[in-house]
C-alpha cells in the first residue's frame, strides 16, 4: 500500500473484533481500492461508495476518512439497503 492509513488504523482495529468481518473497501480510486483489498484479503473493492453500500455482503459502513471529509461522506446521502453508518475516530496525524 502506498500509505499507512488503512494499514495502521481502521483495518487492524476492526479485525481485532471477532464479531466483524471486513467484506469490502472503498477508496476514491478503483486502483487503490483494488490494491487495499488485495493487501488485506478483502473480497470486494469499490471506488463508488453508493455501489458499495448496495452490495449484499455489506451490512455496516465504517467511514474512515480524514476529519474534513466526515460530513461530506456521511451526510445521509447514502440510500442504503441495510447498511448503517459508523464513524470511527481518526488515529494519528494523517
Amino acid at each position: 500500500m502506498r500509505n499507512g492509513w488503512g494499514r495502521d488504523a481502521p483495518f487492524p482495529a476492526l479485525r481485532a473484533l471477532p464479531e466483524f468481518e471486513i467484506t469490502a473497501v472503498c477508496t476514491s480510486r478503483q486502483e487503490t481500492a483494488d490494491e487495499t483489498a488485495k493487501h488485506f484479503g478483502i473480497p470486494h473493492a469499490f471506488a463508488d461508495p453508493y455501489k458499495m453500500v448496495q452490495h449484499p455482503d455489506v451490512d455496516l459502513v465504517s467511514i474512515c476518512v480524514r476529519v474534513p471529509f466526515h460530513h461530506q461522506t456521511g451526510d445521509g446521502r447514502f440510500e442504503c439497503r441495510q447498511a448503517s453508518l459508523l464513524r470511527m475516530a481518526t488515529c494519528g496525524h494523517h
